[in-house]
């Protein structure tokens, strides 16, 4: 759900404030990106499905979400110039609109729909997170 006061996008919206980016496509089991890459772009997922992974000490894949279109992909390593803490792969053929660094910055400058859809996407992270947080701590209160 989209802040009140923030513009809801509708998926051809999205793809155009992403018009001059790069679209390519990716086939089941390539990856996007690898625990660790620092990155180049801010990825667009508009066609597929991307899980994000990681291992545990067990060297055990364990799945930490599936992203689905229309959605930004890492955009907080992106944006805070982070290095992936997980990794990409498709699960299905799927396709992106890639923009890089030098046309993220120039656009956060000048276009208002790039930020709203920005802290949007941002907005949604942070209630994900505060969703698996209040989760972890009511089971553990219960376990007590």
């Amino acid at each position: 759900m989209p802040l009140p006061f923030l513009k809801k996008f509708s998926d051809d919206e999205i793809k155009a404030i992403f018009s001059k980016s790069e679209t390519m496509s990716f086939l089941k089991g390539e990856y996007l990106f690898h625990d660790g890459d620092l990155p180049n772009y801010l990825d667009l997922l508009i066609e597929g499905e991307l899980q994000v992974f990681t291992y545990d000490h067990n060297s055990i894949e364990v799945t930490l979400n599936y992203i689905e279109p229309i959605s930004l992909l890492a955009e907080i390593p992106s944006l805070f110039g982070y290095v992936y803490p997980a990794n990409g792969r498709f699960s299905i053929d799927s396709k992106i609109m890639r923009m890089s660094m030098p046309l993220l910055k120039q656009s956060i400058q000048t276009d208002i729909s790039l930020n709203q859809f920005l802290i949007d996407s941002l907005c949604e992270k942070i209630k994900t997170l505060n969703f698996s947080l209040n989760s972890g701590l009511t089971q553990d209160s219960k376990k007590k």
